[in-house]
């Protein structure tokens, strides 16, 4: 369901920042915030003030977005560009500050 937009978004990391291009896509699963927060935690993610909107799980190679995430804003859009970074930066074991 999500193909077009996630290889539109790998290419598009690709060519602006130092990462592989990799068209074997993560899941997508849409969740309530209460589970994306438990997530957040049992993937040993650091927590901050803010309201957690998704999270990457290497593990089962999941984005695991709000369920009122719909891709129509550049905010929205910009959650998942922000979780596929984490997925091509972990496909290159790289820590998440290397990407700069």
């Amino acid at each position: 369901m999500y193909t077009a937009l996630l290889t539109a978004i790998v290419t598009w990391i690709s060519a602006n920042f130092d990462l592989t291009t990799d068209y074997n896509h993560p899941g997508i699963k849409l969740s309530a915030q209460r589970e994306i927060s438990s997530l957040q935690t049992e993937t040993g993610q650091s927590s901050n003030s803010r309201e957690v909107v998704a999270v990457y799980d290497d593990a089962i190679k999941t984005i695991f977005l709000s369920d009122t995430w719909n891709g129509e804003t550049a905010a929205e859009l910009s959650v998942l560009v922000h979780e596929m970074v984490h997925q091509l930066q972990n496909k290159e074991k790289r820590p998440l500050a290397a990407l700069g």
